[in-house]
């Protein structure tokens, strides 16, 4: 072990963090990693548009409307978005401070 594999993998789980993943457990050279899961925001203000104009015209077919894309968007998050573990090691880390150094120096 390296004395910069703590720096290095500090440094990458922030990377992961803002790509959306949380760390779940960490030692000095690995950290257990799960993909957040996220609601579909165009689905949930397209279905809300649709509820409120459902509401002001009182059209029953646009509230069913947004009644589905309602349960789309819970599929989406519920049944398609799986939670996704993995662990990251030092290694992993070390080896994305290369390929970074390389994108720096123009490889």
């Amino acid at each position: 072990m390296g004395r910069l594999d703590p720096v290095l993998l500090k440094w990458y789980l922030e990377e992961l963090r803002s790509q959306g993943w949380r760390v779940i457990s960490q030692t000095e050279t690995t950290a257990e990693v799960e993909r957040i899961r996220v609601w579909n925001r165009r689905g949930l203000i397209i279905a809300a548009v649709l509820l409120l104009v459902a509401a002001v015209l009182k059209w029953l077919v646009i509230a069913i409307g947004a009644i589905l894309v309602l349960t789309f968007v819970c599929i989406d998050y519920f049944v398609i978005q799986r939670p996704t573990r993995g662990t990251v090691t030092a290694q992993q880390a070390r080896e994305a401070a290369r390929l970074l150094e390389g994108e720096y120096q123009g490889e």
